[in-house]
């Protein structure tokens, strides 16, 4: 990382909007899932626009995993234990199932909206486990999601990469 003067840092600011978004969010949606993820990004983004303001280097390592923390693991543990989600992930748990039992992750002839699937083929892979092994809280395709998001994310974030 390299020192920047602090005129030019944009950081902090960025984390401080985004903090300010998620809350604002959370104040508006109608969904408990979206309420969650605003409630807890809003304090991960505050944390990383506090820990941006006290680091002497623009993007620092502390900021952004404040903000993960708080905008990804936080609300996926919080919306876990109270057993809340969106509809999308039953749409990715019902595909594993459809793509086990039919060899095609999608419905012939879907009736309601949550049997239809807008996904490629690929997301009925973070149904499986769901699929395979039951409902329980290792098989919830959220983990899956979770798992290959911070698994590109680390992938993106390594030096030089």
């Amino acid at each position: 990382m390299r020192r920047t003067p602090r005129g030019a840092r944009w950081d902090g600011l960025y984390w401080a909007g985004s903090a300010v978004f998620a809350l604002a969010l959370a104040a508006v949606t109608t969904l408990p899932a979206h309420r969650v993820w605003g409630g807890c990004a809003a304090v991960g983004y505050a944390v990383a626009a506090v820990l941006a303001g006290r680091s002497a280097y623009a993007w620092g390592r502390a900021s952004a995993l404040a903000a993960v923390a708080g905008s990804v693991l936080l609300p996926l543990a919080v919306l876990m234990v109270l057993g809340t989600a969106q509809p999308e992930v039953g749409v990715v748990e019902h595909s594993g199932d459809l793509l086990l039992a039919t060899g095609s992750p999608y419905a012939p002839h879907p009736s309601l909206v949550d049997d239809f699937n807008p996904y490629l083929p690929g997301m009925a892979l973070l149904g499986l486990p769901h699929a395979l092994l039951g409902d329980n809280p290792l098989t919830d395709a959220r983990l899956w999601f979770a798992a290959v998001f911070l698994g590109a994310l680390a992938v993106a974030a390594r030096p030089g990469g």
